[in-house]
């Protein structure tokens, strides 16, 4: 502390209050509040000692309180007309200069507050020291202890810290001294810009939101004051109501009548900052809710909504669901009715089972008693196989069995050709290995092997009964290995980790949902394919015929997820891969097409050039991810060869024609320097026989190098490769200029 100057003058260190000094403070206190223990001093505690926090109004202003009754102050002295004219201490306010305080004499005697004081002031306008995209759940390392409000604050980092870096932060944080708003380390600490903690934050901030979702182990503390005990257990109905309950302690609930209320946690901002708002229903909206009981949809119009629920009147549907558009009537009663409304068909829903039927255009029709919808987007899909998805469900609900052994498989058929199929099925088994049903379906869009198989596992997940225990073989490695990952998260991962799984992601989205959701114990495991296990054979002999049927399939809708209230699309496509992939994929795209488009490379357009070898080749040996200033030369110079601009003499006439426009070859003096004459130059016909050569050399010993003794090719083989050796400038095939540039192409031998 000695080390730290303000206005160029050192602090001073003052000796600490020793234990006798302590014990004497602590028997006054008892005096004034018996509750008040040594042991318990946190401001959560001292909260709660109603007598302290009374003699504190009444009696911490530094003038005697003027009771004569008071055993603390003691009797007045001074002569009461005098006493009458003395004003309490006032607070500490800011003067015009936000660096400095108003003097004494100017504030005594006003009223004022205690907005200016340091602690209480909640800094929100601090620039944060760490750099965008730090601050979130994913980077969260450890956490720091502030000293004066024993609340835990994140600390985060960009990767996780090495063994010691972390023993070098340990040792920090027992060094200084942190509080909230401050940096964790100081500026000449070696950790100063590795670790950072939030800066836009005050000793009265609550718990950062990242702490309880983070993946450090942690324990429960109170949203608003950070204790560990004591916290009060949310009712079923508050846990059904808010999507995100957070922790309180009790004292926060009742203290001076406040109700600290519930964390409504309704608002994604994982992606850029952006906040995407959930949909929201309002009266009179056409909506539509799924009844588990009869496994059908109902509709209806919104007409009262209520703290849990929606009220709305019931509509029959009369199209048929394989059309389009939706035409649904009043109903004038059934067995939802709830009878609230004379006359009307009411039904009561939860708002968690309700979604909107978005439409392109509303008709009313035949005396406002029915309404057709121009291109209704349901909450289900128009599969062909929904209604074998709904008995499948059935048959298990009423089998009674809550452990289940699953096969599952998927086949594609003709993968290189337009009539490709997919299909994929399950099979379910109770303990005794006795089959009880099996499910066959297909796809259309996106075909993968690996799509399949995630199809035959969602399938599989979908029509089990809720609560149930399902053990699930399957001969995809790549299936098994996403769903422990998956598993390892508990199956709940925020937005940016769903947008950033390779591929398949909106699919693995519906199976995590799924299994949260029916609350689902589910274990895979892995079976060789085509072995001698005769159930992996069965579900593999039934997924293969199916290719035969057309009448299967399933489509999925994206709409419904209640965590993720938007879906990427590009040009109307759901996107599910990695959107950071995506972009990659694109951009490399539509560069490629402008560059195939150019003009000069209107020949590779014709020619079978491999196109990521050929750009992988820029990026040499030391890869994408790292540069200087030699590998920086060398990729130059490799886009200078692809694209002819080398700066020969022609080329350099485009910017200083005046000083080389008489200038010719340096080698011949006879010729104009364009990029094909650096190579066909009489002058260097000796130089370029002897590349081409050593280049036939080395491509020999790199052949012979892969390939089995017996079988090692000559040089003769390598020059029989007439055309590739030519120096020539060709317009239908590969020469030698063209190797030079980088183009890498497969040959015959």
């Amino acid at each position: 502390t000695t080390r730290l100057k303000l206005h160029n003058q050192k602090f001073k260190c003052i000796d600490p209050a020793t234990y006798e000094e302590i014990n004497n403070l602590f028997d006054i206190l008892k005096k004034v509040d018996p509750t008040v223990t040594q042991n318990n001093t946190s401001k959560n505690k001292l909260r709660t000692c109603v007598d302290l926090q009374e003699f504190i109004k009444s009696h911490c202003l530094i003038k005697k309180c003027g009771k004569n009754e008071c055993v603390i102050c003691g009797p007045i002295r001074l002569p009461q007309e005098i006493f009458n004219q003395l004003h309490f201490i006032p607070d500490p306010q800011i003067s015009s200069d936000p660096d400095h305080y108003q003097d004494f004499n100017s504030l005594y005697g006003r009223n004022t507050t205690e907005i200016d004081l340091p602690s209480k002031k909640n800094n929100l306008v601090c620039q944060e020291l760490a750099p965008n995209g730090m601050l979130v759940v994913a980077r969260v390392r450890d956490f720091a202890l502030c000293t004066s409000c024993t609340k835990l604050r994140c600390i985060f980092s960009k990767y996780v810290l090495r063994e010691s870096d972390s023993e070098i932060l340990q040792t920090a944080m027992e060094t200084f001294a942190y509080t909230c708003g401050s940096p964790i380390v100081p500026e000449n600490h070696p950790l100063y810009n590795k670790v950072f903690v939030r800066m836009n934050l005050a000793c009265d901030s609550p718990i950062e939101q990242t702490y309880y979702s983070c993946r450090i182990e942690h324990s429960q503390v109170c949203y608003y004051c950070g204790e560990e005990n004591n916290l009060i257990n949310p009712s079923p109905e508050v846990l059904s109501r808010f999507r995100t309950v957070y922790p309180l302690c009790e004292s926060l609930v009742t203290t001076n009548g406040k109700n600290y209320k519930y964390i409504d946690n309704n608002v994604v901002t994982n992606l850029g900052g952006y906040e995407f708002l959930p949909i929201n229903i309002h009266i009179n909206n056409i909506i539509t809710s799924f009844n588990m009981f009869h496994f059908e949809n109902i509709y209806g119009k919104i007409i009262e909504e209520k703290p849990f629920t929606y009220i709305f009147e019931h509509f029959k549907r009369i199209s048929d669901t394989s059309e389009i558009n939706l035409f649904i009537k009043v109903c004038n009663g059934c067995e939802y009715n709830i009878g609230q409304i004379e006359g009307k068909c009411i039904i009561e829903s939860m708002k968690t089972e309700i979604y909107e039927v978005r439409y392109k255009r509303l008709i009313k029709w035949k005396g406002y008693k029915a309404y057709l919808l121009k291109e209704a987007q349901h909450n289900y899909n128009l599969s062909l196989d929904k209604q074998k998805l709904f008995d499948s469900r059935k048959i298990l609900y009423d089998s009674n069995v809550k452990d289940f052994v699953c096969y599952t498989d998927g086949s594609i058929k003709d993968i290189t050709k337009e009539y490709v199929s997919a299909t994929f099925g399950t099979t379910f088994y109770n303990l005794s290995l006795q089959k009880i049903l099996e499910l066959i379906s297909s796809y259309n869009n996106w075909i993968s092997s690996t799509r399949a198989e995630i199809f035959a596992l969602l399938i599989t997940l979908l029509i089990a009964p809720s609560n149930s225990n399902l053990t699930v073989y399957t001969d995809s490695a790549s299936v098994i290995s996403n769903f422990e990952k998956f598993k390892f998260y508990n199956f709940t991962l925020v937005t940016r980790q769903i947008f950033k799984i390779s591929n398949n992601n909106i699919l693995w989205k519906i199976i995590m949902d799924i299994i949260k959701e029916n609350n689902l114990s589910v274990n895979i495991f892995k079976v060789n394919a085509h072995t001698d296990d005769s159930l992996n054979n069965y579900v593999d002999n039934i997924v293969s015929l199916a290719h035969n049927d057309q009448n299967l399939g399933i489509n999925l809708n994206y709409n419904n997820f209640y965590d993720l209230p938007w879906i990427p699309k590009w040009n109307g496509i759901v996107i599910e891969k990695s959107l950071r992939k995506l972009i990659t994929l694109t951009t490399n795209t539509k560069n490629l097409e402008r560059f195939l488009n150019l003009n000069r490379n209107d020949k590779y357009r014709k020619c079978e050039i491999d196109w990521s070898i050929f750009f992988n080749n820029f990026l040499g040996e030391k890869q994408k991810l790292y540069t200087d200033f030699k590998e920086s030369k060398i990729r130059r110079r490799k886009i200078q060869l692809m694209i002819e601009e080398l700066p020969c003499i022609e080329q350099i006439k485009r910017t200083l024609f005046s000083l080389y426009k008489e200038r010719f070859c340096p080698m011949c003096e006879e010729d104009e320097e364009d990029f094909n004459h650096i190579w066909f130059c009489e002058e260097r016909r000796e130089d370029m026989d002897d590349l081409i050569s050593g280049v036939q050399n080395w491509l020999l010993l790199e052949i012979n190098k892969i390939l089995d003794p017996i079988n090692h090719i000559t040089l003769e083989h390598i020059k029989n490769l007439n055309d590739i050796w030519k120096l020539e400038v060709s317009e239908d095939h590969i020469t030698f200029i063209d190797l030079i540039k980088g183009m890498k192409f497969w040959i015959n031998l």
